[in-house]
Protein backbone atom coordinates (compact mmCIF):
# COMPACT_ATOMS: atom_id res chain seq x y z
CA UNK A 1 0.00 0.00 0.00
CA UNK A 2 2.45 2.79 1.36
CA UNK A 3 5.03 1.73 -1.02
CA UNK A 4 3.11 2.23 -3.96
CA UNK A 5 2.00 6.33 -2.86
CA UNK A 6 3.36 9.12 -4.43
CA UNK A 7 5.88 11.02 -2.61
CA UNK A 8 7.01 14.07 -2.74
CA UNK A 9 8.08 17.71 -1.44
CA UNK A 10 7.51 20.36 -3.22
CA UNK A 11 10.07 23.03 -2.43
CA UNK A 12 8.93 24.18 1.05
CA UNK A 13 5.76 22.41 0.32
CA UNK A 14 6.68 19.75 1.22
CA UNK A 15 3.62 20.11 3.02
CA UNK A 16 1.90 17.15 1.32
CA UNK A 17 4.77 15.35 2.07
CA UNK A 18 3.45 15.84 5.63
CA UNK A 19 0.03 14.87 4.65
CA UNK A 20 1.17 11.74 3.05
CA UNK A 21 3.51 10.74 6.02
CA UNK A 22 1.26 11.43 8.53
CA UNK A 23 -1.61 10.12 6.85
CA UNK A 24 0.95 7.10 6.82
CA UNK A 25 2.48 7.84 9.76
CA UNK A 26 -0.24 8.88 12.17
CA UNK A 27 -0.97 5.58 14.21
CA UNK A 28 1.41 4.07 16.04
CA UNK A 29 0.08 2.49 18.62
CA UNK A 30 -2.85 -0.09 19.25
CA UNK A 31 -4.20 2.68 22.20
CA UNK A 32 -7.58 4.05 21.55
CA UNK A 33 -6.87 7.19 19.63
CA UNK A 34 -9.35 9.24 21.44
CA UNK A 35 -6.61 9.12 24.30
CA UNK A 36 -4.27 11.00 21.68
CA UNK A 37 -7.36 13.80 21.64
CA UNK A 38 -7.11 14.79 24.89
CA UNK A 39 -5.17 18.08 26.13
CA UNK A 40 -1.65 17.47 27.09
CA UNK A 41 -1.37 17.39 31.09
CA UNK A 42 0.77 20.81 31.46
CA UNK A 43 -2.09 22.79 29.61
CA UNK A 44 -5.07 24.14 29.73
CA UNK A 45 -7.48 23.57 27.05
CA UNK A 46 -10.34 26.28 26.22
CA UNK A 47 -12.99 26.16 23.49
CA UNK A 48 -12.98 29.82 21.74
CA UNK A 49 -16.51 29.88 19.83
CA UNK A 50 -15.06 32.00 16.37
CA UNK A 51 -18.57 32.02 14.99
CA UNK A 52 -22.11 30.71 15.78
CA UNK A 53 -21.24 27.24 16.27
CA UNK A 54 -17.73 26.86 15.15
CA UNK A 55 -15.17 26.41 18.00
CA UNK A 56 -11.64 26.38 17.97
CA UNK A 57 -9.87 23.95 20.90
CA UNK A 58 -6.91 25.73 22.04
CA UNK A 59 -4.41 24.32 24.51
CA UNK A 60 -2.36 27.29 26.69
CA UNK A 61 0.87 26.61 28.22
CA UNK A 62 0.92 29.49 30.93
CA UNK A 63 2.50 30.07 34.43
CA UNK A 64 2.22 33.31 36.31
CA UNK A 65 6.18 33.25 36.32
CA UNK A 66 6.73 33.46 32.95
CA UNK A 67 7.42 37.00 31.74
CA UNK A 68 8.86 36.52 28.33
CA UNK A 69 8.07 36.76 24.96
CA UNK A 70 4.67 34.62 24.18
CA UNK A 71 4.77 32.40 21.56
CA UNK A 72 1.42 31.22 19.17
CA UNK A 73 2.44 27.74 17.10
CA UNK A 74 0.85 27.37 13.72
CA UNK A 75 0.41 23.36 12.78
CA UNK A 76 0.33 22.28 8.93
CA UNK A 77 -2.17 21.06 6.47
CA UNK A 78 -4.03 17.91 7.65
CA UNK A 79 -1.78 18.18 11.13
CA UNK A 80 -3.19 19.08 14.68
CA UNK A 81 -1.84 21.35 17.84
CA UNK A 82 -0.49 18.26 19.70
CA UNK A 83 2.20 18.04 17.45
CA UNK A 84 3.76 21.55 18.89
CA UNK A 85 3.41 19.62 22.75
CA UNK A 86 6.98 18.78 23.22
CA UNK A 87 8.28 22.84 21.68
CA UNK A 88 5.46 24.18 23.85
CA UNK A 89 6.88 22.14 27.06
CA UNK A 90 10.33 23.14 26.56
CA UNK A 91 9.64 26.86 25.64
CA UNK A 92 7.33 27.40 28.84
CA UNK A 93 10.08 25.56 30.64
CA UNK A 94 12.42 28.79 29.14
CA UNK A 95 9.79 31.11 30.43
CA UNK A 96 7.70 31.46 27.29
CA UNK A 97 3.51 31.57 27.58
CA UNK A 98 2.46 29.45 24.60
CA UNK A 99 -0.40 28.93 22.94
CA UNK A 100 -1.70 26.15 20.32
CA UNK A 101 -5.06 26.12 18.21
CA UNK A 102 -6.33 23.11 16.62
CA UNK A 103 -7.43 24.76 13.29
CA UNK A 104 -10.38 24.53 11.84
CA UNK A 105 -11.05 21.78 10.44
CA UNK A 106 -8.41 19.90 12.19
CA UNK A 107 -8.31 17.67 15.24
CA UNK A 108 -10.57 18.44 18.14
CA UNK A 109 -12.14 22.03 16.70
CA UNK A 110 -14.95 22.16 14.21
CA UNK A 111 -15.48 20.96 11.22
CA UNK A 112 -18.24 23.12 9.31
CA UNK A 113 -18.52 22.84 5.65
CA UNK A 114 -17.32 26.25 4.54
CA UNK A 115 -14.23 29.14 5.83
CA UNK A 116 -11.59 27.36 4.68
CA UNK A 117 -9.35 29.71 2.91
CA UNK A 118 -6.51 32.18 3.97
CA UNK A 119 -9.17 34.97 5.36
CA UNK A 120 -10.88 33.23 7.36
CA UNK A 121 -8.45 31.05 9.12
CA UNK A 122 -6.58 33.86 9.65
CA UNK A 123 -10.02 35.54 11.14
CA UNK A 124 -10.10 32.87 13.42
CA UNK A 125 -6.70 32.88 15.09
CA UNK A 126 -7.28 36.49 15.37
CA UNK A 127 -10.49 35.91 17.14
CA UNK A 128 -7.98 33.75 19.70
CA UNK A 129 -5.88 36.12 20.23
CA UNK A 130 -8.19 38.57 20.60
CA UNK A 131 -9.93 36.10 23.55
CA UNK A 132 -6.30 36.01 24.88
CA UNK A 133 -5.63 39.47 25.45
CA UNK A 134 -9.29 39.61 27.20
CA UNK A 135 -7.76 37.31 29.79
CA UNK A 136 -4.59 38.75 30.05
CA UNK A 137 -2.93 41.84 29.05
CA UNK A 138 0.19 39.98 28.98
CA UNK A 139 -1.07 37.83 25.47
CA UNK A 140 -0.57 41.47 23.82
CA UNK A 141 2.42 40.48 21.20
CA UNK A 142 3.09 36.99 20.28
CA UNK A 143 6.01 35.82 18.12
CA UNK A 144 3.94 33.77 16.19
CA UNK A 145 5.43 30.20 14.44
CA UNK A 146 4.06 28.12 11.92
CA UNK A 147 4.70 24.69 10.17
CA UNK A 148 4.34 24.24 6.53
CA UNK A 149 1.00 25.61 5.94
CA UNK A 150 0.88 27.35 8.82
CA UNK A 151 3.90 29.12 7.81
CA UNK A 152 2.06 30.54 4.87
CA UNK A 153 -0.57 31.51 7.73
CA UNK A 154 2.14 33.11 9.91
CA UNK A 155 3.22 35.38 6.60
CA UNK A 156 -0.44 36.40 6.51
CA UNK A 157 -1.53 37.53 10.11
CA UNK A 158 1.94 39.24 9.91
CA UNK A 159 0.88 41.07 6.58
CA UNK A 160 -2.68 41.45 8.15
CA UNK A 161 -1.97 42.62 11.74
CA UNK A 162 1.37 43.40 12.47
CA UNK A 163 0.70 45.27 15.86
CA UNK A 164 0.14 42.00 17.01
CA UNK A 165 3.40 40.05 16.66
CA UNK A 166 7.33 40.60 17.54
CA UNK A 167 7.94 38.87 15.11
CA UNK A 168 6.86 35.19 13.13
CA UNK A 169 8.98 32.04 12.16
CA UNK A 170 8.39 30.70 9.07
CA UNK A 171 9.19 25.91 9.58
CA UNK A 172 9.86 24.57 6.30
CA UNK A 173 6.82 26.62 4.16
CA UNK A 174 6.13 30.19 3.42
CA UNK A 175 8.68 30.37 0.78
CA UNK A 176 7.28 29.37 -2.39
CA UNK A 177 4.51 30.43 -4.70
CA UNK A 178 2.77 27.24 -5.24
CA UNK A 179 0.91 28.64 -8.31
CA UNK A 180 4.22 29.45 -10.60
CA UNK A 181 4.68 25.29 -10.26
CA UNK A 182 1.77 24.57 -10.78
CA UNK A 183 0.17 27.15 -13.73
CA UNK A 184 -3.73 26.11 -13.29
CA UNK A 185 -5.17 24.62 -10.27
CA UNK A 186 -5.80 21.04 -12.16
CA UNK A 187 -2.16 20.32 -12.32
CA UNK A 188 -2.10 21.04 -8.92
CA UNK A 189 -4.68 18.91 -7.23
CA UNK A 190 -3.51 16.21 -9.62
CA UNK A 191 -0.08 16.07 -8.05
CA UNK A 192 -1.27 17.06 -4.48
CA UNK A 193 -4.41 14.92 -4.19
CA UNK A 194 -3.60 13.20 -0.78
CA UNK A 195 -4.12 9.61 -0.95
CA UNK A 196 -6.71 7.40 0.54
CA UNK A 197 -6.58 4.98 2.66
CA UNK A 198 -8.84 2.34 2.26
CA UNK A 199 -9.60 -0.49 4.96
CA UNK A 200 -6.60 0.53 7.00
CA UNK A 201 -6.52 -0.75 10.54
CA UNK A 202 -5.08 1.03 13.33
CA UNK A 203 -2.58 -1.76 13.87
CA UNK A 204 -1.89 -1.67 10.14
CA UNK A 205 -0.84 2.43 9.92
CA UNK A 206 0.66 1.65 13.30
CA UNK A 207 3.31 -0.63 11.68
CA UNK A 208 3.78 1.63 8.98
CA UNK A 209 4.50 4.59 10.94
CA UNK A 210 7.01 2.55 13.10
CA UNK A 211 8.82 1.00 10.12
CA UNK A 212 9.32 4.36 8.75
CA UNK A 213 9.69 6.79 11.74
CA UNK A 214 12.07 5.09 14.31
CA UNK A 215 14.03 8.01 14.57
CA UNK A 216 11.12 10.50 15.90
CA UNK A 217 11.11 10.89 19.61
CA UNK A 218 7.99 8.41 20.85
CA UNK A 219 5.62 11.62 21.60
CA UNK A 220 5.98 13.02 17.86
CA UNK A 221 4.72 9.89 16.91
CA UNK A 222 1.82 9.90 19.73
CA UNK A 223 1.36 13.27 18.37
CA UNK A 224 0.43 12.19 14.87
CA UNK A 225 -1.88 9.87 16.29
CA UNK A 226 -4.19 12.89 17.14
CA UNK A 227 -4.52 13.06 13.52
CA UNK A 228 -6.96 10.42 13.14
CA UNK A 229 -10.17 8.42 14.48
CA UNK A 230 -11.46 5.45 14.31
CA UNK A 231 -14.58 4.27 12.25
CA UNK A 232 -17.58 1.83 13.42
CA UNK A 233 -16.20 -0.84 11.23
CA UNK A 234 -12.32 -0.64 12.68
CA UNK A 235 -11.01 1.57 9.83
CA UNK A 236 -8.81 4.82 10.66
CA UNK A 237 -9.92 8.54 8.96
CA UNK A 238 -8.28 11.81 9.29
CA UNK A 239 -9.75 14.54 11.04
CA UNK A 240 -9.73 16.21 8.32
CA UNK A 241 -11.99 15.75 5.61
CA UNK A 242 -10.92 15.05 1.83
CA UNK A 243 -13.20 18.35 1.10
CA UNK A 244 -11.53 20.26 3.31
CA UNK A 245 -7.98 19.21 2.51
CA UNK A 246 -8.76 20.06 -1.27
CA UNK A 247 -10.18 23.44 0.11
CA UNK A 248 -7.33 24.15 1.75
CA UNK A 249 -4.97 23.21 -1.01
CA UNK A 250 -6.82 25.48 -3.39
CA UNK A 251 -6.49 28.62 -1.13
CA UNK A 252 -2.54 27.43 -0.91
CA UNK A 253 -2.21 27.08 -4.40
CA UNK A 254 -4.24 31.13 -4.87
CA UNK A 255 -1.50 32.47 -1.92
CA UNK A 256 1.58 34.27 -2.95
CA UNK A 257 4.11 34.92 -0.07
CA UNK A 258 6.01 36.72 -2.40
CA UNK A 259 3.62 39.51 -2.85
CA UNK A 260 3.11 39.79 0.59
CA UNK A 261 7.48 40.13 1.46
CA UNK A 262 7.76 43.79 0.63
CA UNK A 263 4.94 44.93 2.85
CA UNK A 264 5.72 42.51 6.26
CA UNK A 265 7.37 44.96 8.49
CA UNK A 266 7.92 42.40 11.28
CA UNK A 267 11.16 40.55 11.74
CA UNK A 268 10.79 37.00 9.91
CA UNK A 269 12.71 33.87 10.92
CA UNK A 270 13.15 31.75 7.69
CA UNK A 271 13.90 27.55 9.18
CA UNK A 272 13.70 25.54 6.34
CA UNK A 273 14.85 21.53 6.35
CA UNK A 274 17.38 21.58 3.77
CA UNK A 275 17.84 17.45 2.86
CA UNK A 276 18.65 15.25 0.23
CA UNK A 277 14.75 14.99 -0.98
CA UNK A 278 15.26 18.72 -1.54
CA UNK A 279 13.61 18.17 -4.79
CA UNK A 280 11.39 15.04 -5.34
CA UNK A 281 8.69 15.17 -7.77
CA UNK A 282 5.44 13.56 -7.95
CA UNK A 283 5.36 9.78 -9.68
CA UNK A 284 2.57 10.66 -11.87
CA UNK A 285 3.94 10.52 -15.44
CA UNK A 286 1.47 12.48 -16.63
CA UNK A 287 2.12 15.48 -14.72
CA UNK A 288 5.19 17.92 -15.72
CA UNK A 289 7.69 17.39 -12.49
CA UNK A 290 8.75 21.00 -10.99
CA UNK A 291 12.64 21.19 -10.58
CA UNK A 292 13.60 23.98 -8.01
CA UNK A 293 16.23 24.62 -5.54
CA UNK A 294 14.95 25.08 -1.65
CA UNK A 295 17.79 27.62 -0.71
CA UNK A 296 17.48 29.98 -3.64
CA UNK A 297 13.51 30.33 -2.66
CA UNK A 298 14.76 30.99 0.91
CA UNK A 299 17.22 33.49 0.23
CA UNK A 300 15.19 35.02 -2.42
CA UNK A 301 12.75 35.60 0.58
CA UNK A 302 14.91 36.78 3.20
CA UNK A 303 16.09 39.30 0.35
CA UNK A 304 12.69 40.81 -0.34
CA UNK A 305 11.91 41.05 3.80
CA UNK A 306 12.79 44.49 5.48
CA UNK A 307 14.42 41.95 8.67
CA UNK A 308 15.06 38.34 8.27
CA UNK A 309 17.33 35.83 9.04
CA UNK A 310 17.75 32.15 8.00
CA UNK A 311 18.31 28.91 10.13
CA UNK A 312 18.79 25.61 8.12
CA UNK A 313 17.66 22.54 10.00
CA UNK A 314 20.53 20.19 7.71
CA UNK A 315 19.18 16.64 6.75
CA UNK A 316 16.20 17.33 9.05
CA UNK A 317 12.41 16.00 8.63
CA UNK A 318 9.76 18.30 7.12
CA UNK A 319 8.46 18.15 10.84
CA UNK A 320 10.93 19.97 12.65
CA UNK A 321 9.00 20.53 15.30
CA UNK A 322 7.89 16.75 15.81
CA UNK A 323 11.44 14.91 15.10
CA UNK A 324 13.88 18.25 16.42
CA UNK A 325 11.64 19.69 19.14
CA UNK A 326 14.49 20.41 21.89
CA UNK A 327 16.63 21.82 19.00
CA UNK A 328 13.93 24.10 17.28
CA UNK A 329 12.46 25.19 20.70
CA UNK A 330 15.92 26.35 21.64
CA UNK A 331 16.71 28.41 18.53
CA UNK A 332 13.62 30.10 18.86
CA UNK A 333 13.84 31.08 22.42
CA UNK A 334 17.94 32.31 21.17
CA UNK A 335 16.10 34.47 18.75
CA UNK A 336 14.14 36.32 21.28
CA UNK A 337 17.11 38.34 22.58
CA UNK A 338 18.11 40.74 19.55
CA UNK A 339 16.11 39.42 16.69
CA UNK A 340 12.40 39.08 18.35
CA UNK A 341 12.71 42.60 20.10
CA UNK A 342 10.70 42.89 23.28
CA UNK A 343 8.85 46.22 23.27
CA UNK A 344 8.13 47.11 26.91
Amino acid sequence: MFTDLPFFVIGNFYYLESFIMKFAMNNSFQTDFSDFSLPPVEAETVQIEVESGVKIFVDIWSRPSCHKQPFLLLHGLASNARMWDQVAKILLQLGHNVVVPDLRGHGRSSKPDYGYDFSEICSDIEKVHDYLIGKNSSWQQLIAVGQSWGASLVLELAWRSPHRFFGIACVDGGFVDLCDIYKDWQSCEAALRPPILTSMTPEELENRIRATHSEWPSEGVDALLANFYVNENGTVSPHLSLNHHLDILHSLWMFRPSVRYLSITVPVLLIPAISEKDALYPDNKSIDKPKMDKRAFVQDAKSKLAKADVYEFLNADHDIHASLPDKLANLLHEKCVGFFHHSD
